[in-house]
């Protein structure tokens, strides 16, 4: 029983970056308001990844020489947040963390861009606006070449999922087929179908890949996982660092502060005059793979030299 509330803390402490936030103020050594000028950040919260994020957004942008606001969302709600962003009058408005784009969304002025950065996937209803940024996960293409670069003869990766992330097992599938790997995408409707899906897996495949399906990776139901992976020795790609500490082999995740940056050099193209619609939303770009090697072991994983470098940083736990 205290494994598994251990396993529960770290789950949910992964997850905690999708889910809403409860109210908090920043920390002393961030902004604690902004003064006009010509980009607004509205953070989340103060988790130190929104707070690194941010920080890599106002290096680059201040480098610029460009004026620099931020604030937190839970200080500044609804017409809290409408008043600011009319006083300061942001010539773009970049959200951290889901909380913020939703607000920035619903009460920042529809005339003034945003460039969001944080988030698992681009917001569905974006009324109108001139949006685009960084999200939080890694590209499939990214995490199969992790796949292809350790287990150079890996045939199949099975990806569990419902219809909310099909988009994202359409991009795996194609990212596959360019690397020469299987992807079965198995779609389940409720949590029920998932000793389905895990069967199709075990029997198809050699590999289990998630994808960031709240509908699917609740704590519950993630431990489950971990322990199927483990139980069949398949290798398990989670989705943080917190998934490897609970036992999954391996996860890639972004560097909070290169993906500030990132989302800063979009901000920069659109201010110096680029429509934010004709930029792609983008995945994080500088990431950095935390491996299990205690897992590795219990499934029996011998890891062959890559024929290519990993081109992330590794962290061996």
């Amino acid at each position: 029983m205290k494994a598994r509330g251990v396993i529960i803390k770290v789950i949910l402490a992964a997850l905690a970056l999708a889910l809403p936030l409860p109210g908090i103020l920043l920390s002393p050594g961030a902004a604690q308001g902004a003064a006009p000028g010509d980009v607004l950040v509205v953070l989340s919260g103060n988790r130190a990844p929104y707070l690194q994020a941010a920080r890599g957004a106002r290096e680059l942008l201040e480098g610029r020489d460009l004026r620099v606001g931020v604030i937190n969302v839970e200080r500044n709600r609804g017409n809290g947040l409408a008043r600011r962003c009319e006083k300061l009058a942001p010539r773009l408005v970049m959200p951290v963390g889901r909380r913020a784009v939703r607000a920035v969304l619903a009460h920042c002025a529809p005339s003034v861009p945003v460039v969001f950065s944080m988030i698992l996937s681009p917001p569905e209803d974006t009324r109108g606006r001139h949006v685009t940024g960084v999200l939080l996960e890694a590209s499939p293409k990214d995490k199969l070449r992790i796949f292809r670069a350790l287990m150079p003869s890996l045939s199949c990766i099975g990806l569990i999922h419902t219809p909310a992330t099909s988009g994202w097992a359409r991009e795996a599938v194609k990212a596959g087929q360019a690397l020469g790997i299987k992807v079965l995408g198995v779609e389940i409707d409720q949590v029920a179908d998932l000793p389905r899906a895990q069967k199709e897996v075990a029997e198809r495949c050699g590999a289990l890949m998630a994808v960031a399906d709240p509908a699917i990776y609740n704590p519950t139901v993630t431990q489950h996982l971990i322990m199927f992976a483990l139980r069949y020795k398949i290798p398990f790609m989670g989705l943080s660092r917190t998934f490897v500490q609970a036992g999954a082999l391996m996860a890639l995740e972004p560097d909070y502060r290169a993906l500030g940056r990132q989302a800063a050099g979009m901000a920069l193209e659109v201010i110096e005059g680029r429509d934010a619609l004709s930029i792609e939303v983008a995945h994080p770009r500088q990431l950095r793979l935390d491996y299990n090697t205690r897992a590795a072991r219990r499934i029996g994983l011998e890891l062959v030299k890559a024929g290519e470098e990993i081109p992330f940083d590794v962290v061996v736990r």
